[in-house]
């Protein structure tokens, strides 16, 4: 179980939040949409992180920067995905059972989330969580779960759009993307920032600790 949650964490946390749609492709039924999209399905992961000295006040310029550059490149990946998709020639059919997956996609996210909710509170037990902090964490998981809609509407959108993109569209992906994908860094980086110093640095050892294993 331990490693269950682990592995949650590390999605929900850092990681999926941060890279296109994993195409999970289930049943029998899908193997030609999952032969036409499986190199839609290899991207490089994202590797972020917060260190505790990200939220000095010294290094707020560096962490704002940091937070910059992780946003273009998951826009760029994600902006890789949906030309990749947009050039599978996909039936119709095969189109009604990418929505589909879409929405199991984020579906899962927002289920995960709902255990990354109850990790940050089952943390209480160190007693490193105040009342404070209690107050936080609905605001950010909220949020989150907003962007991730945010997230979904715009993927219907792109991912589908039938006339090939110029650069007037190609402009319009990479701000909405961009816009998103930073709003979700600076999301995590606020919410670490407002916590209580000792909890907040508990948390980040715990992450630390996951992506040594």
């Amino acid at each position: 179980m331990r490693y269950i949650l682990t592995f949650i964490i590390i999605l929900i946390g850092f990681k999926i939040y941060s890279t296109p749609v994993i195409f999970f492709f289930k049943g029998d039924s899908r193997e030609n949409i999952k032969t036409k999209l499986e190199k839609c399905n290899r991207f490089e992961t994202i590797k972020f992180i917060f260190k505790n000295n990200d939220f000095d006040l010294k290094n707020l310029k560096s962490s704002l920067l940091k937070m910059n550059s992780a946003a273009k490149k998951s826009t760029q990946t994600k902006i890789n995905q949906i030309l990749c998709v947009q050039t599978a020639n996909l039936t119709s059919e095969e189109s009604k059972k990418l929505k589909k997956e879409l929405q199991y996609f984020y579906d899962f996210l927002n289920f995960a989330l709902g255990y990354y909710n109850n990790w940050l509170y089952s943390n209480s037990k160190s007693k490193l969580l105040t009342i404070e902090d209690e107050k936080i964490i609905p605001k950010f998981i909220d949020t989150k779960h907003d962007l991730y809609s945010l997230l979904w509407g715009r993927d219907v959108y792109w991912y589908f759009l039938s006339k090939k993109l110029d650069k007037k569209d190609f402009e319009a992906l990479e701000n909405e993307y961009f816009s998103i994908y930073l709003s979700l860094y600076k999301l995590h980086f606020e919410f670490y920032s407002s916590l209580s110093k000792e909890y907040r640095k508990e948390i980040l050892r715990l992450v630390n600790e996951v992506f040594k294993q």
